[in-house]
């Protein structure tokens, strides 16, 4: 398991796009990386947004990746 490290500019922005999306799926995302920061597995948080764990895993990638 790899540790999220986010900036505090990073987290705020987050949280914003958590609370005031119009888009679900950003949404979701958002609260993936806030879940993942806190060290809950890609398996715990695939159940608690209904989403497979190849997802959450795929979202990780993407945010390693290019962050948002």
């Amino acid at each position: 398991m790899f540790k999220v490290e986010i900036s505090e500019t990073e987290r705020e922005l987050l949280k914003k796009h958590l609370q005031t999306s119009p888009l679900a799926s950003i949404r979701s995302r958002a609260q993936c990386i806030l879940m993942r920061e806190k060290q809950l597995s890609l398996k715990d948080i695939g159940d608690i947004l209904s989403r497979e764990e190849r997802t959450i895993s795929g979202w990780m990638q993407e945010w390693r990746e290019c962050r948002l």
